[in-house]
């Protein structure tokens, strides 16, 4: 018997479905499923557990398979596994076949230190881009208010919606976030953090001793490089960008500042600038 999870409850795959599953992992000790039209073929359809997105990894003793660790359905910020999450995957594969194993703990200590290594950064960073997320954001904006110069300093919170591309149509709105981040990066001056909280929301945290003639003229900047046309494979897309900018104040936390920055935001969508800035004089 082989225990699967989906994000909707555990269930068992039957001892009769294992050469499906066996099938998959013919050439290769872990693999991705793909969601509906990327891989279309007839393994695909026959999988016994409805499957977006997904992978699979061999458990094996000696030359024996054992079993089968199964994630399926990503939740979170990205829809699919990458060939970064497979490496992770296989990694958790063999601790718990070396705990079934009975080997001693030591024997794989190293690993598990790169494992949990690899599992503290994906903790903090976004999976698509690489850039920090909503925890990782969170820590950094606190770090620069807690450094004695806490009015100096900006939270940019930029909403990106992406015209002329499905919402389903996952790889070219990837394909448009990713030239998206880079552009912000591109503009955001070295000491400043950039972060992405969703696949269309973008922070930055920007030193502005300038106050808020500072402020708004990066955000304007930002916002101009933001909206520049996409050339995706589809053809040429472009994007709506509004930009909330929330300076700190006497005791500010990140939460109170992200709070703020979402005002702000939610301001600058109804202004005809696409930029608004709460707490800065």
């Amino acid at each position: 018997m082989v225990t699967a999870h989906t994000t909707d409850s555990a269930m068992l795959i039957e001892a009769a479905q294992w050469d499906v599953l066996a099938d998959y992992l013919s050439s290769a000790p872990a693999v991705i499923l793909a969601g509906p039209g990327r891989r279309s073929s007839a393994r695909q359809r026959s999988c016994p557990i409805p499957v977006r997105n997904g992978m699979l990894a061999r458990l094996t003793l000696g030359n024996k398979a054992i079993g089968c660790l199964a994630a399926l359905n990503r939740l979170g910020d990205v829809g699919r596994f990458t060939s970064d999450d497979l490496r992770v995957f296989e990694t958790i594969a063999r601790q718990i076949t070396t705990a079934v194993a009975g080997d001693p703990p030591d024997s794989s200590s190293v690993e598990l230190r790169v494992l949990d290594a690899e599992l503290r950064y994906r903790e903090r960073h976004h999976g698509l881009t690489g850039l920090a997320n909503l925890a990782g954001l969170s820590e950094r904006l606190q770090t620069a208010l807690d450094d004695g110069r806490p009015q100096e300093t900006s939270l940019l919170l930029i909403d990106v919606e992406i015209d002329g591309v499905a919402p389903e149509d996952q790889p070219a709105q990837e394909q448009v976030i990713l030239v998206l981040s880079q552009r912000l990066m591109r503009c955001v001056r070295q000491p400043d953090d950039v972060a992405q909280l969703e696949d269309g929301r973008f922070a930055v945290v920007a030193r502005t001793p300038g106050g808020r003639p500072e402020a708004i003229a990066i955000a304007q900047r930002l916002r101009e490089s933001m909206k520049s046309r996409v050339n995706v494979e589809r053809g040429v897309v472009s994007a709506d960008v509004n930009v909330g900018v929330a300076g700190a104040v006497a005791d500010f936390g990140a939460d109170a500042m992200l709070a703020a920055a979402e005002i702000a935001l939610d301001m600058a969508r109804r202004s005809a600038a696409g930029v608004e800035v709460v707490g800065l004089s």
